[in-house]
C-alpha cells in the first residue's frame, strides 16, 4: 500500500512538473512573437518617393527621399540623397519604428559622413518630430504633412561654434508606393 501511495505521489509530482514546463514554454514562445505591423496613418501616407529643396545657411540643396516599409512592416525605412552643385553629395539611410507600449518613435540613421545617430520622437497631429543624437550633437527634424502629396521639413541643429541653425524645405511626392507595400 505504501508503495502505491509513493508511486501515486511521484506520478502526480512529475505530471505537475511537466504541465508547469509546458506553460513556461508557451510563455516563452509568446515573447518571441513579433508585435503587430506598424499601423500609423501618417507613416503609411509617407510611403513613396519625394523630391524637394532645402534652404539653410549653406545654401540650397536638391533633395530626394524614399520611404518604404521593411521587415514585415515593423520599420519605416528612409533613403535620402542631397546635392549641392556638382561637388557635394550627401546620402543617408534610416529606420524608424514605434515602441508598442508607448507609441514613442525611435530610430537609427547612418550616412556617408560616417555619422551614426539614434533618434526618438513623437507624432503631433500631422507632424512627426524626431530628435537625433550623434557625433555632431543633437538635431531636431520636424516633418509636417501639408496635403495629399506635399510635406514640409524644418531641421534645427547647431553649427560647430554652438550657434543655432535652421534649414527648411518643401517636398512633393513623385512616386506613390503604397500599393506595393
Amino acid at each position: 500500500m505504501k508503495k502505491l501511495v509513493y508511486f501515486t505521489l511521484i506520478f502526480l509530482f512529475i505530471s505537475c512538473l511537466a504541465i508547469s514546463q509546458e506553460k513556461e514554454q508557451a510563455k516563452e514562445t509568446e515573447s518571441y512573437t513579433a508585435p503587430a505591423p506598424l499601423n500609423d496613418d501618417l507613416m503609411a501616407w509617407m510611403i513613396g518617393e519625394w523630391k524637394g529643396k532645402m534652404v539653410g545657411p549653406m545654401g540650397e540643396t536638391e533633395e530626394w527621399l524614399k520611404y518604404e516599409y521593411t521587415l514585415e512592416k515593423q520599420f519605416l525605412m528612409v533613403s535620402a540623397t542631397s546635392k549641392m552643385g556638382a561637388d557635394w553629395k550627401y546620402e543617408g539611410y534610416g529606420a524608424i519604428t514605434l515602441k508598442p507600449e508607448s507609441m514613442e518613435m525611435m530610430g537609427y540613421w547612418i550616412d556617408n559622413m560616417r555619422g551614426m545617430y539614434k533618434g526618438k520622437g513623437m507624432r503631433e497631429g500631422d507632424m512627426i518630430k524626431m530628435t537625433w543624437y550623434g557625433p555632431q550633437g543633437k538635431a531636431t527634424r520636424m516633418t509636417k504633412k501639408l496635403g495629399n502629396d506635399k510635406f514640409v521639413v524644418i531641421a534645427q541643429s547647431t553649427d560647430p561654434k554652438g550657434n543655432p541653425i535652421e534649414s527648411k524645405g518643401e517636398f512633393t511626392r513623385i512616386k506613390d508606393l503604397t500599393s506595393e507595400q
